[in-house]
């Protein structure tokens, strides 16, 4: 299970850790602020726990988001002062194993299958009820997409690097249409590489990235 923990108390992030070291299969990301994560990266993980009182992101911004995996608030508060829809509840610091276990089973519970359909609440955002540009817009990007797939077909000839920056312009495009699942599959791929592995370790999983981006194509062409 992957989730992010979002706290700007690093003596709170260590009290996170020491109750997740003996949870098996958990992946947890360590965030000080919310400004700047994107819907689509962080709708990319399988739920977040959040400080009720960041610094420089309260929670009723971070409310704000279009998030569609379970959340959990942590706080010395009993009151929760920012409802949204993925909220599973607030649960009191400090934080102990027993109450990162009963996050992850709720979380568990009720998160729902991840999104394999594209969704248009991005663009329909940016444009407004504007048809016309909303086509030139999915034209654009979906020529976009088409490129950056052909390119990956090719990825038996392509270096390192440029297979990284391909699969890195395809992960953003991606994350337009709230696909997770692809959107964590391409981030994986690209991560690998960053982190020097070779180029050979990532091409199944390329090969499977485009066969499923194929399928994207498919759906968008539907709405152009």
């Amino acid at each position: 299970m992957r989730i992010i923990y979002l706290e700007d108390d690093l003596i709170d992030q260590r009290l996170f850790k020491r109750a997740c070291r003996d949870i098996e299969n958990l992946e947890v990301t360590y965030y000080a602020s919310c400004m700047g994560l994107k819907e689509e990266y962080l709708n990319s993980y399988d739920g977040i726990v959040i400080d009720q009182y960041l610094q420089d992101c309260s929670i009723k911004q971070f409310a704000d988001k279009q998030i569609s995996i379970p959340m959990a608030v942590l706080s010395a508060s009993e009151k929760l002062i920012a409802e949204h829809p993925s909220n599973l509840g607030i649960w009191q610091k400090p934080v102990k194993e027993q109450i990162v276990r009963e996050i992850l089973n709720k979380m568990n519970s009720l998160k729902t299958q991840k999104v394999s359909t594209i969704s248009m609440a991005y663009i329909d955002d940016l444009t407004q009820g504007n048809e016309s540009e909303k086509k030139e817009l999915l034209q654009s990007i979906y020529q976009s997409i088409e490129d950056n797939n052909a390119m990956l077909q090719k990825a038996n000839s392509l270096s390192s690097e440029d297979l990284q920056q391909n699969l890195h312009k395809q992960k953003s495009k991606v994350g337009i249409f709230y696909l997770e699942e692809l959107h964590h599959e391409i981030d994986q791929a690209e991560n690998k590489l960053k982190d020097g592995l070779a180029k050979e370790t990532v091409l199944d999983a390329v090969s499977q990235i485009v066969k499923e981006t194929e399928k994207v194509l498919t759906d968008l062409k539907k709405h152009i």
